[in-house]
C-alpha cells in the first residue's frame, strides 16, 4: 500500500497521542496515583526515569508537530529534519535496553523491534514521498 502524506499525517498524529498516553503522561502520574515503582515516574523516580520520562513527553509533542507540519517538510531540503527525528527515538530505545541490561541483567528485545519497525516504515515512506519523481526517458527516435 502506497502512503499518501495525508496518511503518514494520521500516524504521525496517532503515534504522537499513543506515545503521550503510555510513555510519558500515564507513567509520570504513576507516583501520585501509587501505581507505580521508580520507572518513569516523573516526581519520585529516579534521575534517569526522570529524563526518560521528560524525552517521552518531547517526543510526543515532537510526533504530534509532524502530524500538523509534514506536508511542508515533504521535499529534499527540509526532509532530512522529518528523518532524523524518525531515527533518533530508537537510538535512545536501544540506549535505554542497553542501560537496562547494565543494571538488571535482562534485556527488551520486544519494545525496540517493534519501534524500529514502526520508524523503518515511516522513514521509508517519508523518503518516497519527500524524493521528486524520477523523470520518464522520452523514446529515441
Amino acid at each position: 500500500m502506497r502512503e499518501s502524506s495525508t496518511s503518514l499525517r494520521v500516524y504521525f498524529g496517532i503515534a504522537g497521542v499513543l506515545y503521550f498516553l503510555f510513555t510519558g503522561f500515564l507513567f509520570a502520574l504513576m507516583g501520585p496515583l501509587g501505581l507505580g515503582g521508580a520507572f518513569g515516574n516523573l516526581f519520585i523516580g529516579s534521575p534517569l526515569a526522570v529524563i526518560n520520562t521528560i524525552l517521552n513527553i518531547v517526543w510526543s509533542i515532537g510526533y504530534i508537530y509532524f502530524a500538523f507540519a509534514l506536508p511542508g517538510y515533504l521535499n529534499p531540503e527540509r526532509s532530512k529534519y522529518v528523518k532524523i527525528f524518525l531515527v533518533l527515538p530508537v537510538a535512545m530505545m536501544l540506549l535505554y535496553a542497553g542501560i537496562g541490561f547494565l543494571t538488571s541483567g535482562q534485556i527488551d528485545f520486544i519494545t525496540p523491534i517493534i519501534g524500529a519497525l514502526i520508524t523503518w516504515y515511516l522513514y521509508a515512506n517519508v523518503r518516497r514521498l519527500s524524493n521528486p519523481p524520477a523523470p520518464v526517458p522520452s523514446p529515441v527516435r
